[in-house]
């Protein structure tokens, strides 16, 4: 491998333990170099939502650690021509477990583009395959461009809101259609299709994780694009004895999936 680090004592000694990048990650970015070559890798046209750790695992009914949710897909990408969905979780690639050790991300960066990929994901709890054709990493700028800004999702930024009236209340949340204007006032893409939530009860789960004017358009991967929809996917995740539903959640221009516990 190659020295990246070291790990030393407060003297400045080398303490004996070091860090390295592995020789078969290095050596095709040296033959790259070498040759006077761009270094280009892998890439999908995704954004990820995180691994499946034991809170989206116990919302989707599927295995903790394995695999990672899709939170959104380039119109454009090589995922969106493949067919793969905000939504979907991603197991494998090319039969290669995706797991915290072997992320999706490694394993797509280290594809040479123009490669065709073998995606097992998981739609709706429902296994199914996608094969998709890499494309190439555009640059950091590009990258941030295609989001919208350097936009992240913090729970407790304080979102600018109009006043809208309550909907049905449900999982501790009031929730109603998005218009475009609502869409407008609290600057989200007009495009999306959701509820956004009007209250919040601050002693549920929900009211701890989202706030007034936050869109959601899934639950447990299902669109819901009006109260009734959003309370008929509770309701269907309560008869399933999921202890929690997974929602996709838009506050201005960043999306992120978040897992809330179902009250008893």
């Amino acid at each position: 491998g190659i020295n990246s680090q070291i790990l030393g004592n407060q003297a400045g000694g080398n303490i004996g333990i070091g860090f390295a990048i592995p020789a078969e990650e290095a050596k095709p970015v040296i033959d790259s170099l070498m040759k006077g070559q761009p270094i280009r890798r892998g890439y999908l046209g995704i954004g990820l939502g995180g691994a499946v750790d034991s809170d989206v695992a116990a919302a989707l009914g599927i295995a903790a650690n394995r695999g990672e949710l899709v939170a959104s897909v380039e119109p454009t990408g090589p995922a969106a021509k493949a067919g793969l969905r905000a939504g979907d979780v991603i197991t494998r690639v090319n039969g290669t477990e995706i797991t915290p050790d072997t992320t999706l991300t490694y394993l797509v960066a280290a594809m040479p583009p123009g490669q065709n990929a073998r995606l097992d994901i998981l739609r709706s709890g429902r296994p199914q395959t996608v094969n998709v054709n890499i494309g190439t990493r555009p640059s950091q700028e590009q990258l941030i461009a295609q989001a919208g800004g350097n936009d992240s999702f913090d729970a407790d930024e304080t979102p600018t809101t109009p006043g809208v009236p309550a909907g049905a209340n449900m999982l501790g949340l009031s929730v109603q259609p998005l218009t475009p204007g609502i869409a407008r006032s609290i600057q989200v893409d007009p495009t999306i299709a959701g509820v956004v939530v009007a209250a919040v009860d601050t002693s549920s789960d929900a009211g701890q994780k989202l706030k007034r004017g936050d869109v959601v358009s899934q639950v447990n991967g299902e669109p819901v694009r009006t109260a009734a929809e959003f309370g008929a996917a509770v309701a269907r995740a309560r008869a399933a004895n999921r202890p929690q539903v997974l929602l996709r959640v838009t506050r201005q221009r960043a999306t992120a999936f978040v897992p809330v516990r179902l009250a008893n």
